[in-house]
């Protein structure tokens, strides 16, 4: 096999490994409004809990849970909202209000 060949096909097990992942290990981790950082934080934990940082360190505890292939519901009382992952960004969604959220690295 040509060296060519060898790394296409490691590039392509590679690129298909990743898109394996579920939405639950691609959640987990922070993530912060996209463009206003210092503004909120939404941390997802492996064990179904979410934590939402806002203002000057004040949190809102909740939990989270994969309702489709990419998207989740995510519950703090007394509010739920839907997100979606799309494009490496993660949209939530409550009524027609709209925020979307990048991963910190």
């Amino acid at each position: 096999m040509s060296k060519f060949t060898r790394t296409h096909l490691l590039f392509i097990v590679i690129f298909l490994s990743g898109c394996n992942r579920g939405i639950e290990s691609q959640l987990q981790g922070k993530w912060i409004i996209d463009g206003e950082p210092d503004v909120l934080t939404v941390e997802f934990f492996k064990d179904g809990r979410v934590v939402n940082t806002y203002g000057a360190g004040a949190t809102l505890a909740g939990t989270w849970k994969v309702i489709s292939e990419n998207t989740v519901l995510i519950s703090m009382e007394p509010w739920e909202v839907t997100g979606e992952l799309s494009g490496g960004k993660l949209i939530l969604r409550s009524g027609d209000k709209e925020k979307v959220y990048c991963k910190v690295k």
